[in-house]
């Protein structure tokens, strides 16, 4: 449900929702809700419900709350008003398809200040265990910052790994680099 430009209109809402968490104190609670949101939209059958021009703005919202309720999140601290609002502002200004890049950012702002970085790994088999450690390791080193990483397999990788932090990717699969040696060898 994502559209051209949507990082740059979510960006605005990310900043807000976090101002207004680290008010209340309630960061990670707002975290739990902005992906539970993005999980939500990105349902088929939810989303041909509130692309119907016949759907009101109210039916909109109602629907999305009673999903909502049906997913156990930590969201008890969170002021339902502020997040009431969210919904209906987001649903006024067409920006639900910006929801996943709006929990997307925040989640950055978020990381940037508990000065955490998130690194994705994506592997062909399960990883070792001293491995993930030591690359851990390496990298608190390197950004000085505390390092959460997320394991993905990836069998189209064939072996190696790609590794992904902040905007920076680092591809050291051997997919890449058979790709690497194709593209030499047609030169």
């Amino acid at each position: 449900m994502s559209q051209p430009g949507s990082e740059s209109i979510a960006r605005p809402y990310a900043r807000a929702i976090f101002e207004l968490a680290q008010r209340g104190n309630t960061q990670a609670e707002w975290l739990s809700l902005l992906d539970s949101l993005s999980t939500i939209l990105d349902d088929a059958a939810l989303n041909s419900y509130l692309s119907n021009p016949k759907t009101t703005k109210a039916s909109k919202a109602m629907a999305i709350r009673e999903v909502l309720k049906d997913i156990k999140q930590d969201t008890s601290n969170i002021n339902m008003q502020w997040s009431d609002n969210l919904l209906v502002l987001l649903i006024e200004n067409q920006r639900l398809s910006s929801i996943s890049h709006v929990a997307s950012l925040y989640k950055q702002l978020l990381d940037q200040s508990l000065s955490r970085i998130s690194v994705e790994i994506q592997t062909a088999a399960e990883p070792d265990r001293k491995a993930l450690t030591e690359i851990t390791k390496k990298l608190e080193a390197h950004y000085q910052s505390n390092v959460e990483i997320s394991n993905t397999l990836n069998p189209e990788l064939l072996g190696g790994a790609k590794v992904k932090v902040n905007n920076t990717v680092i591809d050291g699969s051997i997919k890449n680099k058979l790709n690497k040696l194709t593209t030499w060898l047609i030169k």
